[in-house]
């Protein structure tokens, strides 16, 4: 596993107390304080030109440097690649890159999000786990 930490809710402990990484169990403090948040609509005001995230580029061909990506340029990839890959309400999708790189948040995450399918992040990124974690939740597009 090439994560440092994890942040979890403390239902899950038993789940990760075998992770050989720093474990930051949420309080309930701060569970409390998520669940304060409105569930209705808020009105915001956000425009489809409006900056909806900021992306740090590797520096291949230079040095690194934010990338901004507005929510028309979500919509439109997420909507592409749903399109591209029929993803379609139900399926199961195995993400098997990490969501910090372009691709695996806005073409798969945002793309499944886009058709209402599910994504699956394995526990482990070892093969044997890889396979059993796919069996068991029932992965049907990789």
């Amino acid at each position: 596993m090439d994560a440092k930490a994890i942040i979890y809710h403390p239902q899950f402990a038993d789940q990760v107390k075998e992770l050989e990484i720093t474990r930051y169990p949420l309080s309930i403090k701060e569970i409390d304080f998520l669940k304060s948040y409105p569930k209705e609509d808020l009105n915001l005001d956000i425009l489809d030109k409006d900056t909806a995230e900021i992306l740090l580029t590797s520096g291949t061909t230079g040095r690194p440097e934010g990338v901004m990506l507005s929510h028309q340029a979500v919509y439109q990839v997420a909507m592409m690649m749903s399109y591209e890959m029929q993803f379609k309400y139900g399926d199961r999708i195995l993400q098997i890159m990490p969501l910090s790189h372009s691709a695996p948040l806005n073409l798969t995450l945002m793309g499944s999000v886009f058709s209402g399918a599910t994504s699956y992040y394995p526990f482990l990124w070892r093969s044997n786990c890889l396979f059993i974690g796919i069996k068991n939740s029932r992965v049907q597009k990789l």
